[in-house]
């Protein structure tokens, strides 16, 4: 069994590891988004996997939506300042890397 110092260092190192590679993979997403659409289709088989172009629906609503959605947000609002809404407690890690100097 590792002590907590190995253990503290091996999450902040894949933590650390973990942003490096999204972030490298957001800066490759726009040119395999265009090769695979330069190839002319939507989906695109090579010996490290299938890549695939689909759909996503993104909603943009009516004005009468978006007014009784701030209405809501106000509701919520006031129930959290008068109390009649309840707050549960959860604890969510979060994790600083040391700042480079």
């Amino acid at each position: 069994m590792t002590d907590t110092r190995e253990t503290l260092k091996m999450y902040a190192d894949l933590k650390m590891e973990e942003a490096r590679i999204a972030k490298e993979i957001d800066l490759l997403k726009p040119a395999v988004k265009e090769a695979i659409t330069t190839i002319g289709s939507d989906k695109v088989e090579s010996d490290f996997g299938t890549f695939t172009l689909y759909p996503v629906s993104v909603w943009k609503y009516s004005p009468a939506v978006e007014k009784l959605e701030k209405q809501v947000d106000a509701l919520k609002a006031e129930e959290k300042a008068t109390g009649k809404a309840e707050a549960t407690p959860r604890y969510d890690l979060k994790f600083s890397a040391p700042k480079k100097k």
